[in-house]
């Protein structure tokens, strides 16, 4: 299938080509990580599908921000608390 084929092919230029970045991801390594999603539609193919999907997905994943998060120890009330 085509959109098997495409899927791949933006898997490998984004995360094994080095444009994404996988352990910045993590937020606890083993635990936690955020996961992205990109979906891609094509309207027509006139040439250049793949051109214009991984020129797509790159211009949404330049947008991407990661929120900061502040991971506190689950066990030990990880320091300081609200309201004290």
């Amino acid at each position: 299938l085509l959109s098997n084929r495409t899927l791949r092919l933006l898997e490998r230029t984004f995360v094994s080509g080095g444009a994404i970045d996988a352990e910045a991801l993590c937020v606890r390594s083993g635990r936690w990580v955020w996961r992205l999603n990109v979906d891609v539609t094509a309207l027509d193919d006139g040439g250049n599908l793949v051109d214009a999907l991984v020129l797509g997905a790159a211009a949404a994943l330049r947008h991407f921000r990661r929120p900061a998060v502040e991971v506190r120890d689950e066990e030990g009330g990880g320091g300081g608390g609200g309201g004290e």
